[in-house]
């Protein structure tokens, strides 16, 4: 009997002993009163008493959407490095890790959700962002080793432009608009944006269709290979020509991926047009996958680095978690494309100036002493159609030696256009002062194109504007070039 006691006691022993090895760590599941996101807490810094919805990706339905941000500010490197260690032992798997003057990015998966984590060294912030709507990095990304002798061009395809055409007047044309082209070495393309719907009549997009079979080489018997189409902001100027060139010609281009992160619009009709364009999308591409960028992100597609330099995300005031961006222009995701060493900044329709606080967060996320070597470039997209006349800090930063600028190659002679025609003067002014060798290249004319070679050599090539109206053509003639 006593040794039958002596047994139970024994095994009684080993089981608490076991249970006790086997207790959780508390600060695993530690939460925190005003915490919102469906993920572990961050228990440093203080709280975004409210979510940022960081929204449409490609679900598309506004009253589904969950994709949220919370913000935390005051905080420390490490309290944002003890947060990672949380999210791992919540049984994240951590994808990819990044770090960029001294800023940490981290994403993380589970269940198919993605988790996207960074750390803002001179703001002293973390966000914690749920996106359930992108595959993981790894997932849109491909290989490609150039073979000897092939290239990667940059084509900023010309586009029907007025200047005058924002003043009321009843110019078939746009003000505005941007779109450019990427021919990959392995002859794929990647789209950027696409051009607003006054430069898209069917002679354009046409001509638009015969370029792409012609800079790639493809049998007219095939589909155009896109990797990627990338929009920077959901402008209509900046989408609607690719929108025409899909309901025209769907039959003749796949697309592969998308790349994207915009919020809802500034106006319903707006938000509404963008749904029924990203629908269009899906529907002429099943099988497309899809990315919602975040800052830090560095991502590969065949010869090129895209990394995310800025997204709307990054301009939400940390204690209310409502945006900065007034100006939807600023929704615009910046990217840097690398390629042989050589890169490009695309800027879409930034708007930041020295006056407000997103030129203080995009150049304060990058600044190293004096200089900004993450931000610095060969080639710019220059920002907003050179409409801003105020953003030398920004062109400085860059330094580019050679700059598109989607905007019209005419001289701003007329009533009305004097202080557009200062502005844009302005800008070219402020990308010569950062360097005195620049090159710039303006669209409503010309599609030029900047080509980089394996051995980091860029050329210049340019062809006349393709598909125009006829009237376009005769009224550029009417009109001088913009003396630079």
């Amino acid at each position: 009997m006593r040794k039958k006691v002596t047994l139970l006691l024994a095994t009684s022993l080993v089981f608490t002993s076991f249970a006790a090895c086997k207790k959780e760590d508390p600060s695993i599941t530690q939460t925190r009163t005003g915490w919102k996101l469906d993920a572990p807490a961050y228990m440093g810094g203080k709280l975004s008493f409210d979510t940022y919805k960081t929204n449409l990706g490609f679900d598309l339905n506004p009253e589904t959407q969950k994709d949220e941000m919370q913000i935390i500010y005051n905080t420390t490197r490490e309290g944002f490095e003890a947060y990672l260690d949380k999210v791992k032992k919540n049984n994240y798997k951590e994808i990819v890790r990044t770090e960029v003057n001294g800023n940490l990015f981290v994403e993380y998966e589970k269940n198919g959700d993605l988790l996207y984590t960074y750390y803002t060294a001179y703001a002293n912030e973390a966000r914690v962002v749920l996106d359930s709507a992108s595959v993981i990095e790894t997932a849109i990304e491909y290989d490609y080793t150039p073979k000897s002798g092939e290239t990667t061009s940059i084509y900023q395809w010309a586009l029907m432009n007025d200047p005058l055409a924002f003043n009321g007047t009843n110019s078939p044309y746009a003000n505005n608009g941007m779109f450019y082209i990427i021919r990959q070495a392995d002859n794929k393309i990647i789209l950027v944006d696409g051009g607003g719907g006054k430069q898209a009549p069917e002679t354009a997009v046409n001509a638009l269709l015969d370029f792409l079979y012609e800079i790639t080489g493809t049998p007219r018997t095939e589909k155009i290979q896109i990797s990627a189409f990338i929009l920077t902001h959901a402008h209509g100027d900046h989408k609607l020509f690719v929108q025409r060139l899909l309901e025209n010609h769907s039959d003749k281009i796949h697309i592969e991926r998308a790349i994207y992160n915009v919020p809802f619009h500034d106006t319903a009709s707006s938000t509404t047009s963008f749904i029924n364009f990203a629908k269009l999308l899906k529907e002429h591409n099943p099988n497309i996958i899809y990315m919602k960028p975040h800052t830090g992100q560095s991502i590969r597609l065949g010869e090129l680095t895209l990394d995310i330099m800025l997204t709307h995300e990054d301009l939400v005031i940390p204690e209310s978690a409502s945006t900065r961006c007034g100006d939807f222009n600023n929704t615009s995701t910046v990217i840097k494309f690398t390629a042989y060493g050589k890169s490009y900044m695309q800027l879409g329709d930034y708007s930041g100036s020295p006056s407000d606080n997103i030129e203080k967060i995009f150049l304060g996320l990058y600044k190293n002493g004096n200089a900004y070597p993450a931000l610095k470039s060969d080639i710019v997209q220059v920002a907003h159609h050179a409409l801003e006349g105020n953003q030398a800090n920004v062109y400085n930063a860059i330094g580019a030696k050679y700059a598109f600028i989607p905007q019209t190659d005419t001289d701003f002679d007329g009533e009305g256009v004097a202080m557009l025609k200062a502005t844009f003067q302005a800008t070219v002014d402020q990308i010569f002062a950062a360097n005195a060798e620049a090159e710039v290249y303006l669209q409503s004319r010309y599609t030029h194109a900047l080509t980089i070679s394996q051995d980091g050599a860029i050329t210049h090539s340019s062809e006349a504007i393709r598909g125009a109206n006829e009237d376009y053509a005769d009224w550029l003639a009417t009109v001088p070039a913009f003396a630079k």
